[in-house]
């Protein structure tokens, strides 16, 4: 740290965002995807709604009990 005049937190810091990976050989994350076919669209719309009712279920649940 001292050679590089930089404080632990820079270091720390320089180290996560190299890693590894020497400066030239890094290239950009990319997430892969995929095409889940017609109709899925549907399926995962049901289950956000679904997982929103529990939520709200157990949100009313939890202030009932406050009471």
């Amino acid at each position: 740290m001292a050679d590089r005049a930089m404080t632990f937190k820079q270091a720390v810091n320089h180290a996560i965002r190299t890693g590894l990976v020497p400066d030239g050989e890094r290239r950009p994350f990319q997430t892969p995807t995929f095409h889940m076919g017609p109709g899925h669209s549907g399926l995962i719309d049901k289950a956000l709604r679904e997982s929103g009712e529990l939520e709200d279920q157990e949100a009313a649940r939890k202030l009932a009990m406050r009471k």
